[in-house]
């Protein structure tokens, strides 16, 4: 992930865009330049600094905040499609790779922090839609591996997956009510999702029913 972040970041200085971390977005270098993609100029109001997420939700609208990133992302890709920014010859895959990687999965991985906690529909309409975005960007099955497109899009419902997302859940979770919630929420997943991501979830629900009351750890 490293060599992926500094090659990204390389990539950043020669298209005059900036990672602002405190902020989460992408932002011009300089006020009086705009962010150029393989020489392509793109205005300041249709770039990454929609990709920018707020990370202070104190007060704020869940469903509304999802539904405002999930419409600046796709306007930012669907304007990174049109400069042909992912059909470049010059933009190697290895590069757009590192851009998702860097950039655009932990905006996804957010609004699934935010989904799957809260509103199951909304967790699959990010993972559907999401997944073609990836797919349709990385070219799978012509320039890229689908190995990517699974560690891109970090949705796959493993057990093991489902192991390490419950056990970040619990460590901050301080009331068992809230626990209680978590359990009702998995019971109640929609059949449709595929039996292979079913298996994840019945694995979160086993785990939910062996927990320790009073220490409100895993046994």
């Amino acid at each position: 992930m490293e060599k992926g972040v500094k090659m990204a970041e390389l990539h950043a200085r020669d298209n005059n865009y900036v990672y602002n971390t405190k902020k989460c977005a992408l932002l011009s270098r300089k006020e009086d330049l705009v962010i150029k993609l393989n020489n392509t100029e793109i205005p300041r109001t249709k770039t990454f600094t929609y990709l920018g997420m707020e990370t202070d939700l104190t007060g704020m609208n869940l469903t509304l905040q999802r539904q405002k990133n999930w419409k600046s992302t796709v306007a930012v890709w669907q304007k990174l499609i049109q400069t042909g920014v992912w059909n470049q010859k010059k933009l190697l895959p290895s590069i757009r790779v590192n851009i998702i990687k860097t950039f655009l999965r932990p905006r996804v991985e957010f609004g699934m922090n935010l989904g799957v906690f809260d509103n199951r529909s909304s967790l699959l309409t990010l993972q559907r839609n999401m997944n073609m975005l990836i797919r349709s960007a990385l070219g799978i099955g012509r320039t890229a591996k689908v190995e990517y497109f699974h560690w891109l899009a970090g949705m796959e419902m493993t057990e093991a997956r489902c192991l390490r997302t419950l056990k970040k859940f619990l460590n901050k979770v301080r009331n068992l009510g809230e626990n209680n919630l978590l359990w009702k929420n998995i019971e109640s997943y929609p059949s449709r999702i595929p039996s292979r991501k079913r298996i994840g979830l019945n694995v979160m629900l086993n785990i939910m029913r062996d927990l320790n009351p009073q220490t409100r750890k895993l046994l």
